[in-house]
């Protein structure tokens, strides 16, 4: 049963799991609903004995946006960020083998949810970024796991200057594990399912949970940088990023040519 219309599971009879984010008129930027509705998504497929992989992927030309800025949350600023660090936890911590399919746009959240997945597939038109400091907000939930792959020294670096990265340097900084083609991608995302199914069911599930227990952001960490987020987009620069953003307008820290 599906607790959003753009989102939406398929499980095939081998225990392929393929979770899409499926609004691609707004490139699959996520609403306060959806975010929910993903997590749960997440956590039920899973959980579910059938599974032994997830793919995670977005419908049309884009993989996941980030969130959808111009949809007003009907929670508090903590509410929502907290929501998100949520959502990436889930697919963080799924007991199974998880790829992330990329074409098109992967930011902010996205890009969050991509970067904790077993192995990302991305074709030579997705692009990346972490492009929350151009609308006043703060990317700290983002940036803790991003930095677990990339390193800090990257993830500061696509933070404080929030430009969009092709692919081919994603891959060359190590946040893309396969990169192709556009009409490569599935046959390449087949590939690698083929070889997870190989695997070992159980032990595949033992040593997911062996390898969430290691190394990721603490519960401080965290909730540190949900804080720190929930402060900066609650603050005035939010609010006139957010109203530019809405009016297709340069917000007014943008020097004028």
């Amino acid at each position: 049963m599906r607790e959003h219309e753009a989102i939406h599971a398929d499980i095939d009879e081998r225990g392929v799991a393929t979770v899409t984010i499926d609004r691609p008129e707004k490139r699959n930027a996520l609403d306060p609903r959806m975010i929910v509705a993903l997590r749960h998504t997440v956590e039920r497929v899973a959980e579910a004995r059938q599974v032994r992989v997830i793919v995670l992927t977005g419908a049309g030309a884009a993989f996941c946006a980030g969130m959808d800025v111009g949809v007003d949350a009907a929670c508090s600023e903590e509410e929502l960020i907290t929501s998100v660090a949520e959502l990436i936890a889930s697919v963080d911590q799924a007991g199974v083998p998880t790829i992330a399919r990329v074409a098109g746009p992967a930011m902010g959240g996205g890009l969050g949810l991509a970067a904790v997945c077993d192995v990302v597939v991305a074709s030579t038109d997705a692009r990346f970024g972490i492009p929350e400091l151009r609308l006043g907000l703060a990317p700290a939930v983002v940036s803790l796991y991003a930095a677990r792959r990339l390193g800090r020294s990257v993830v500061r670096s696509w933070a404080l200057t929030a430009e969009h990265v092709p692919a081919a340097e994603a891959h060359r900084v190590g946040l893309v594990d396969v990169l192709c083609a556009p009409g490569e991608l599935d046959d390449r995302i087949k590939a690698l399912v083929d070889a997870m199914l190989r695997t070992a069911p159980q032990a595949a599930r033992t040593v997911k949970r062996f390898l969430a227990a290691q190394g990721g952001p603490s519960g401080d960490d965290i909730r540190s940088a949900v804080s720190m987020s929930s402060a900066v987009t609650a603050g005035t620069e939010a609010g006139l990023g957010m109203t530019a953003f809405r009016s297709k307008q340069a917000p007014p820290w943008v020097p004028r040519e």
